[in-house]
């Protein structure tokens, strides 16, 4: 089997021309005469396509069509194309009249996606294209007039910069549901043109001088990182070629590490340092290395060490932070041998392990290690490091660009004349790929007297390479589906060849520099740039795509992969139940690892496929969108809409499925979401759902759970005594026997968290004694229990209550170890918080007045209402006491704003005291006094009797003596 298979997608250029008016001329003269008539026609038509290499497909009536860039491609298709048309026009108005009838004929010209097959049956069968770009072609033709060559945009595209043409504008065709927008070639134009002028690597002194300055630096003891953005086949690669041959030519101790990611790892944790240690396991392994360090990262090269990890007792967070470990004390080890140049390109496809890997390797700073990057566009989170310079490159100028057209020609054997030069300069575009493709191609077109003039897109200039090997592009076609990277043994399995025919083929396109070996294993190659690979794929039928992906994943199935490429095969293969299976699996196997990015991806992909499948039941889904739901929890908390449609899913599915404990589960997130929001309506209402739920089933659970959803609503009303005494209803039903049913299905320990709520509200109400009893009892039940976000709730909810009880030193400790926790097991959403707890609770000199600013606007933009009003009023104390009204004023201002986005009373008594105290300051005693009686009244009628000795011991801090109210 070919991986063809008798068919074939490609883009092609369709051209129709039809003969105007036949119907007249047949009526007018002999059917001899007419039959002449139509010969001398097809005639013109044909010697105009086949002299510019097109190919007549059919005669439909009194139509020629005719396909530019099949069977094969070349990069001027366009060009060619066009010069046909307008050709085939002039030699049919060339023509004698017949009979007094003078022929004429119009073209349509459209480019597109198309299938080329044989069709037809029994002895009349013809390999013909098929598709809508045949159809939109006919149809344009249609719209000609005598002597007329219409063209679509996407051909203008194409030949623009070569012919004079005329817009017509969007016109609406028969039987194409969209406008089309057509353009009238009114002729070739006579004068020399030149592309826009570019830059490119022959021109990159001062790029590769900043890398190699990097590295001297590197080299040196120090530590250095670059990131190389730019464009596909704008020669990030081809620069870092450069400075790899520099460095090989000036040190010959210095060890090169290079890595590339690729789509299919996208979705693999820590891919990128994967690759790199299994490829340089002899690097990684030569300095000292302990036996059981050995045993790690052998077990991590291969996938293992989860599982390792848990022989040896570690948790699936610790055996993660072992992983990071791993790396930086394996790169340092390395560097004190030699210098180190790391190389990892195209970053834009790396997975989030590898990506927190590398900024953690960064933010190190190892001495002697280089690092050099490149990707597509910028990777914000390195850059924002501080350490990692940012390269952008830019296409070449015509002397750089000429001066690597020559290199490439001459290394084909190839003389360039003046002509010739200007042409690919002219369609090269000042890309070193286009560069690098068209010296190869015009090489072959001047072998076959064609002389093209247009500019291409540079899939064409692919298509036409891949064309010039007809015998071994099958070998790339089943190379493309495995991705840019390739073995021989995969190629072979997927291609049905014996191994010495895929070798020769593999050789052949090494030759043609279509691939490349990895220089450290002879059978492993790549595609030597990833539109190479995607041009292969892109030709491949849909039926044969879909043998070679199933093919493929039944292979890496076989060998036990990694589930998640083994999913993405098996969805391209449209098999959708199997890959639904290991989308599962790779998404069960991330949260283990706490790798909850690439665990939503993962789920939503299994949630997805079994959709397609038509086998999502309920029950399946249901369970899938649990484990979502909690991955989502981790990482973006009940603030992002996205999760709470997923509790409406779990909700609806809830209700089908008739399980109470999952009614309850969809509630009570739905409250946290509106409470979060600031909607008090909508949270007690979904809080009164799970009471009456409760109420039926009688689960202790369920009956935490409903009181537990009032607690932060209540004090945001003002309600404290409420709050109060619900946090204490929540925590009498504790029972640690229904701590698996909170975590895996609602991401935290409820029972634990109703005692911080305890904590929270005894606080609220004065009782100190009581807020530190439960305080230290939430504590350690999160630390034994050693589940992330359970920890960093209890600690970020610690650090709350000490900033209400104007703890501020211990509220900052809570806080930064809950930020260190959380910025280590990737739960941004709790480092959201913790980072506006930090700021309010330091005394200004770590975080300055902007900078808790920033991390409260933060908090107000993931839409976390329910406690930014507080926050700012403690800002502005803050800032009060530090001796800076004016930062004060402007604190408490935005806490009345967001306070008034949704109604917060249990906030107004702080911002009323705040607003006191500038009052006397600014020397209004009788406001600042009226003030100062309304935020005690409010308190104490709010049940908020610490914030009564809260407000005392603010004025006394000022220096401000009032009486007791």
């Amino acid at each position: 089997m070919q991986p063809g298979d008798g068919l074939e997608r490609r883009a092609l250029h369709a051209l129709f021309c039809d003969l105007v008016n036949s119907t007249g001329g047949a009526a007018a003269m002999d059917p001899e005469e007419w039959f002449e008539a139509q010969l001398a026609f097809q005639r013109c038509v044909v010697t105009a396509v086949e002299e510019r290499g097109g190919t007549v497909a059919q005669y439909r009536g009194d139509a020629v069509v005719a396909y530019f860039g099949y069977p094969t491609a070349r990069e001027f298709d366009a060009r060619l194309a066009i010069s046909a048309a307008l050709e085939a026009v002039e030699r049919v108005a060339a023509l004698p009249p017949h009979n007094g009838y003078q022929l004429q004929c119009r073209v349509g010209l459209h480019c597109g996606t198309v299938v080329v097959g044989e069709e037809g049956a029994g002895l009349h069968r013809e390999r013909l294209a098929s598709g809508h770009t045949l159809n939109v072609a006919a149809r344009i033709q249609g719209q000609a007039a005598p002597g007329e060559v219409l063209v679509s945009e996407v051909v203008l595209h194409r030949i623009e910069e070569d012919f004079d043409v005329e817009a017509i504008g969007p016109t609406a065709l028969k039987g194409i549901d969209e406008a089309v927008t057509l353009y009238r070639v009114i002729g070739r134009q006579r004068k020399a043109h030149w592309i826009r002028d570019r830059i490119g690597l022959h021109g990159r002194a001062a790029e590769l001088a900043a890398l190699k300055a990097h590295w001297q630096d590197s080299a040196s003891g120090g530590f250095r990182a670059a990131l190389v953005t730019g464009d596909a086949g704008i020669g990030k690669s081809r620069l870092v070629r450069a400075l790899r041959d520099d460095i090989a030519a000036h040190e010959a101790q210095a060890t090169w590490l290079a890595a590339s990611c690729n789509p299919f790892e996208m979705q693999r944790d820590f891919a990128v340092f994967r690759d790199l240690f299994g490829r340089y396991a002899s690097v990684f392994a030569r300095s000292a290395l302990p036996s059981h360090h050995r045993q790690w990262m052998q077990a991590f090269v291969a996938g293992n060490e989860f599982a390792l990890g848990r022989q040896l007792g570690l948790t699936p967070e610790q055996s993660r932070a072992r992983n990071f470990v791993l790396i930086q004390e394996r790169w340092a080890a390395v560097a004190e041998r030699a210098p180190v140049a790391g190389v990892i390109e195209n970053l834009h496809w790396a997975d989030d392990s590898s990506l927190e890997a590398l900024e953690r390797l960064i933010r190190a700073t190892p001495r002697r290690v280089a690092l050099f990057m490149n990707s597509r566009q910028p990777i914000d989170h390195l850059l924002s490091t501080g350490s990692v310079q940012h390269l952008v490159l830019n296409e070449l100028d015509d002397d750089a660009a000429g001066a690597l057209l020559q290199a490439h020609a001459q290394a084909l054997g190839y003389l360039l004349d003046d002509e010739e030069r200007e042409r690919i300069m002219a369609i090269a575009d000042g890309v070193p790929l286009f560069i690098e493709q068209l010296a190869y191609t015009g090489r072959e077109a001047r072998h076959h007297g064609i002389a093209p003039h247009t500019p291409l897109t540079l899939q064409a200039a692919m298509l036409a390479r891949l064309d010039q090997l007809p015998q071994e592009r099958f070998v790339a076609q089943a190379a493309s589906v495995i991705g840019r990277r390739f073995s021989l043994a995969a190629v072979q399995l997927l291609s049905d060849r014996d191994g010495n025919e895929v070798r020769a083929a593999l050789e052949t396109l090494e030759r043609a520099a279509i691939i490349e070996r990895d220089p450290d294993a002879d059978t492993r190659f790549a595609f030597r740039h990833a539109l190479l690979q995607g041009t292969a794929y892109e030709t491949l039928a849909r039926r044969s795509r879909l043998k070679l992906h199933g093919r493929y994943a039944a292979w890496l199935e076989s060998i036990h992969a990694d589930p998640a490429v083994i999913a993405q095969h098996f969805e391209f293969a449209e098999q959708h139940k199997r890959s639904a299976d290991y989308y599962k699996r790779a998404g069960e196997a991330a949260v283990a690892r706490s790798a909850h990015k690439e665990a939503i991806v993962q789920l939503q992909g299994a949630i997805r496929e079994l959709d397609r499948a038509s086998e999502l039941s309920p029950e399946a889904e249901l369970e899938l969108q649990l484990t979502l739901a909690s991955s989502m929890l981790a990482v973006r908390f009940y603030t992002d809409p996205s999760l709470n449609e997923v509790w409406c899913r779990v909700q609806d599915l809830a209700h089908r499925s008739e399980n109470p404990d999952l009614h309850v589960l969809a509630a009570y997130n739905a409250s946290m979401y509106w409470q979060t929001r600031g909607d008090w309506q909508q949270s007690l209402a979904r809080a009164q759902d799970i009471a009456e739920i409760a109420e039926g089933s009688g689960s202790k659970a369920h009956l935490l759970m409903a009181h537990l959803a009032r607690v932060l609503t209540y004090i945001a009303l003002g309600r404290n005594e409420e709050a109060y005494n619900a946090a204490r209803a929540a925590r009498a039903q504790h029972d640690p026997a229904h701590q698996d049913f909170f975590i895996d299905h609602h991401g935290s320990d409820l029972g634990i968290i109703s005692a911080v709520w305890v904590a929270i509200t005894a606080a609220i109400r004065n009782h100190p004694e009581i807020a530190q009893q439960h305080a230290e009892l939430a504590l350690e039940e999160a630390r034994a229990i050693q589940h992330p976000f359970t920890l960093l709730y209890v600690l970020s909810s610690l650090a709350y209550m000490a900033i209400v009880q104007g703890r501020r030193a211990e509220a900052l400790a809570w806080a930064e170890e809950s930020l260190s926790l959380g910025a280590h097991y990737q739960l941004p959403a709790l480092v959201v918080v913790a980072t506006a707890f930090a700021v309010v609770a330091d005394d200004g000199r770590r975080y300055d007045y902007e900078t808790s600013c920033a991390a409260l606007d933060k908090l107000q933009e993931a839409a976390m209402l329910a406690t930014v009003p507080g926050l700012w009023a403690t800002l502005a104390e803050r800032e009060l006491l530090a001796g800076r009204p004016h930062n004060a004023f402007t604190a408490v201002e935005r806490a009345k704003q967001v306070s008034s986005l949704c109604e917060q009373p249990g906030f107004q008594p702080p911002i009323m005291a705040i607003e006191a105290v500038l009052a006397l300051l600014s020397g209004d005693t009788a406001l600042g006094l009226a003030r100062i009686e309304q935020a005690r009244a409010l308190a104490q009628a709010q049940g908020a009797e610490m914030l009564l000795s809260h407000i005392d011991r603010t004025l006394t801090g000022l220096g401000i003596s009032l009486p007791a109210a």
